[in-house]
């Protein structure tokens, strides 16, 4: 695999980012999986040209993201999520 390939692998695993829409459902993909969380870490941005770029960015996800996934992590019981946590504390997982 070449590095690009890498690369685009990690991105894609590691990074969510896109339309407020896109990011929404990829943190809701996320509190499907590990459960509710408190504080999401934003990192990573590049505001040399000073067009005010990552602070729209920052106030979007503000306002039209974190809204919905916080209704959608306290739409689910806590219950919901003991299979989870049992599976990735098991020897072994991956």
């Amino acid at each position: 695999m070449c590095i690009r390939d890498r690369v685009d692998k990690s991105l894609e695993k590691c990074v969510i980012a896109g339309s407020p829409e896109t990011v929404t459902a990829k943190l809701n993909e996320m509190v499907d999986f590990l459960g509710p969380f408190g504080t999401l870490v934003s990192v990573g941005h590049d505001d040399q040209a000073g067009d005010g770029m990552w602070e729209h960015s920052l106030k979007r996800l503000k306002r039209e993201v974190a809204p919905i996934v916080t209704q959608h992590m306290q739409s689910r019981p806590a219950t919901d999520y003991n299979h989870q946590a049992e599976a990735l504390a098991r020897p072994g997982h991956t």
